[in-house]
């Protein structure tokens, strides 16, 4: 059983380091055919499907009969390479986070779906819930979201962040307050102190996510174990405003005992 665990873990591993690779090369080519990464990786076709899936639903690339194309057209020349590859930096673990926060929405629900990539991994999630009203400052995720007739998608206004293709400042914060009560905020951070909260480097943003945290019901915390005891000047939110905080197994065991102490429902994505 032992063994069977420890060769899957080598097999994610080696998919993610592909999976890396594959984007460089996109970075690079725009375009890759599958047969041709078989080829150059020595695996299967199957396996490379299954890389450009995954990138696919990471909003990186757009697939078709027999390969992928880059996504850049919601971004400008530049910034493209920057955002895509932060895409696909802890992917894995993204996507497991992003899998579990899911759970917690239900249809029908208002959601705040912060800008960072993992917030950004939960859009294929989002897309099959019904009637759910989705408020951002992502432009790039309200373009995706915005495809789906069943979804009411509020894009919120404000000076366009130029790497991330996010909406900040005082019109955003202007916008938000015409929503009086929010269901569920996903939220991401740049880091997590757990006896402080979530931090940012960014002041352009600290009205806003504080006053997004006030009037929300649930404040759903996504963010990967590598930010753990990232420390930042602004804090965003406080510990004990986090209602939940999905992360993955990497998370120090130590810091989700002191998050659980301080009452945050802590889950650990799979």
């Amino acid at each position: 059983m032992i063994g069977c665990q420890q060769r899957n873990e080598e097999g994610n591993a080696m998919q993610n380091d592909r999976i890396r690779q594959i984007m460089t090369i996109l970075l690079q080519e725009k375009k890759v055919i599958a047969k041709d990464l078989a080829s150059r990786f020595g695996v299967s076709l199957e396996s490379i499907r299954r890389d450009l899936s995954e990138l696919e639903r990471q909003g990186a690339v757009r697939k078709f009969y027999g390969g992928a194309v880059l996504v850049e057209d919601l971004l400008p020349d530049g910034e493209a390479a920057v955002f895509q590859v932060r895409l696909t930096e802890h992917g894995a673990e993204k996507q497991a986070i992003a899998r579990t926060a899911a759970a917690l929405i239900a249809d029908g629900e208002t959601v705040y779906l912060d800008s960072g990539t993992t917030a950004a991994a939960l859009i294929p999630y989002l897309k099959e819930r019904r009637g759910l009203t989705v408020i951002t400052r992502s432009l790039r995720s309200a373009a995706q979201l915005g495809m789906c007739d069943h979804l009411t998608v509020y894009c919120l206004g404000g000076a366009v962040k130029v790497d991330t293709l996010t909406n900040t400042g005082f019109m955003a914060q202007e916008c938000l307050n015409y929503f009086s009560h929010i269901d569920t905020a996903i939220l991401s951070g740049d880091g997590l102190v757990p006896t402080q909260g979530v931090v940012d480097f960014g002041m352009e943003n600290l009205a806003f996510k504080r006053s997004l945290v006030e009037r929300s019901g649930r404040v759903a915390v996504v963010i990967d174990s590598s930010k753990f005891g990232r420390t930042a000047h602004c804090l965003t939110c406080p510990t004990e405003r986090i209602t939940t905080l999905v992360t993955d197994g990497g998370a120090d065991a130590q810091a989700l005992e002191t998050l659980r102490a301080r009452g945050v429902e802590v889950m650990v994505a799979e």
